[in-house]
């Protein structure tokens, strides 16, 4: 299944095996992709979206089909037409490539987020239910951009 809009590939890495210099809080890869420790989590999320230029190298280094939108967009707009699975092979190459050239240690990865990790990082932190659709059925007033 492909998505008509924005996949949110927000890749991570384990924050409790990346030693951030200095007691920084944030941290950028060879990308430019630029990643920040998020309260109640022990990973970094990157703080925006796959960008296009970034989803971009994956497809010229690995070859994959990438259908492209049919309006415009410019290389930092959010990567779109990525598929969860597509999102999961983007962290895989990512990841590889990352320890290949030393930037991130072998008990590093870059991944999706988790439903846990993703509603700390946008507040949601005392939500009842076990899955993200249980979840969902309880708070009908609250958004990650505010309460409207």
């Amino acid at each position: 299944m492909k998505l008509a809009t924005t996949f949110l590939t927000i890749a991570l890495i384990t924050l409790s095996q990346l030693t951030l210099r200095g007691g920084e809080r944030a941290w950028e890869n060879s990308l430019g992709m630029k990643f920040v420790s998020v309260p109640g989590t022990k990973v970094l999320f990157c703080i925006w979206e796959t960008r296009v230029r970034d989803y971009e190298a994956f497809v010229k280094a690995t070859g994959r089909n990438w259908s492209k939108p049919d309006f415009s967009q410019g290389l930092t707009h959010p990567a779109v037409n990525v598929s969860w699975h597509d999102a999961n092979a983007f962290c895989a190459w990512l990841t590889a490539t990352k320890r290949k050239t030393r930037h991130i240690g072998s008990n590093q990865c870059y991944r999706l987020p988790t439903d846990a990790e993703w509603s700390a990082a946008v507040g949601l932190t005392s939500e009842p239910g076990r899955t993200p659709g249980e979840k969902d059925r309880h708070d009908l007033t609250t958004y990650p951009w505010g309460t409207q």
